[in-house]
């Protein structure tokens, strides 16, 4: 298989034009993070072959579309797995039967009884789509994209419309699946969660563009977009190692950045396990000298490299840097001023709460 899957094409859509040129790996989960109505989803259509593209090429292995040699392999010879938001089983068969037409339309299915074990489906065989809960319907969905043993999986935010507990739940098949068969996944979502759980790459997309690419770790910090907007729950997003618990407590000691942040929680198989730190900037509050005496646990020391005031709204956004970190608070402008805050002066930030990937 070619190490690399290449796009680059151009495509009007509407009010915005697709123009995306980048090589994607083909190993691992890479995924397209974007707003609503930035191109994610058509961008999965055009490589897929459902759409056309105005004009570039696509190529992996062989190639799949050139404008210029008017190349356009149909989407049913493109070696894809494509899994649509909605699952689209087949209402009048039942799950073994959805899965075996699966079976019966790919010349080198995997073995069925291993999908079926896989994705835990024993029980679901003989229920028909309808009486699926949404996370069975995503299971049998996705075991038979995967039963068709394709080269590359195409999956559209495949769990769109579901609580977060059936997405947590579902989260770990889709892992294990990309880790199992060693087969390169596109993912398309605009859930920051899926995106820290799932993502060895992502490409962040803005109306049409690539606005960056690159590994998980890299791009983390531009996921959340600040803003001033009182409704927008704007976060700073770390990378995270655990390298301590306190079981009396139920507190993990995780350090992000050479900074110590206790987070509620236990786990079995801590030392050493990544995750994810969500930071809310309204849940940060600012101290010119270190606290005593507060129930607030977590205490960052860090420098202040920039400050954004709206003299419409009562706010102010405040971002401050530790170690090569930034983290960004919300705070009144009034407290900016009571505070006389001014880029590089050495501030403690108190933060009240902590979100964080709870799978540990």
């Amino acid at each position: 298989m070619s190490d690399k899957l290449k796009i680059n094409i151009l495509k009007k859509l509407g009010r915005i034009t697709l123009n995306v040129n980048q090589s994607l790996p083909s190993k691992g989960i890479t995924v397209i993070f974007g707003p609503s109505g930035s191109g994610k989803t058509s961008i999965l259509k055009l490589l897929s072959g459902f759409m056309r593209p105005d004009s570039g090429i696509i190529q992996m292995n062989e190639l799949w579309y050139d404008s210029k040699n008017k190349v356009n392999v149909p989407a049913y010879k493109r070696p894809i797995g494509y899994m649509f938001q909605d699952g689209r089983l087949f209402p009048h068969l039942n799950v073994l039967q959805n899965l075996e037409f699966a079976k019966k339309r790919a010349p080198k299915a995997m073995p069925l009884d291993e999908i079926i074990s896989i994705f835990e489906l024993e029980s679901l065989l003989s229920e028909y789509p309808s009486v699926l809960s949404g996370g069975e319907t995503r299971r049998v969905a996705l075991a038979r994209t995967v039963l068709s043993a394709p080269e590359i999986l195409f999956l559209d935010e495949p769990l769109i419309g579901l609580d977060r507990a059936r997405k947590r739940s579902i989260i770990p098949f889709i892992e294990n699946l990309v880790k199992k068969f060693d087969i390169p996944c596109i993912y398309v979502t605009h859930d920051i969660e899926e995106v820290c759980r799932l993502a060895d790459h992502v490409m962040l997309l803005s109306s049409g563009r690539v606005k960056d690419f690159g590994s998980l770790d890299e791009i983390l910090p531009q996921l959340d977009v600040a803003t001033l907007d009182t409704d927008t729950k704007l976060s700073s997003l770390f990378s995270g190692m655990i390298i301590s618990q306190d079981k009396e407590f139920s507190m993990i000691n995780v350090d992000i950045g050479g900074a110590i942040i206790k987070v509620p929680g236990v786990s079995r198989r801590y030392s050493g396990k990544k995750i994810f730190i969500r930071i809310n900037a309204d849940d940060i509050s600012i101290a010119l000298v270190p606290p005593k005496k507060i129930s607030i646990q977590n205490c960052i020391e860090a420098m202040i490299v920039g400050i954004s005031v709206d003299v419409q709204s009562p706010y102010a956004l405040v971002k401050a840097r530790f170690s090569d970190l930034e983290i960004t608070a919300r705070i009144t402008r009034a407290g900016v001023k009571s505070l006389k805050l001014t880029e590089g002066k050495t501030i403690y930030m108190l933060i009240k709460s902590v979100s964080f990937d709870s799978h540990l």
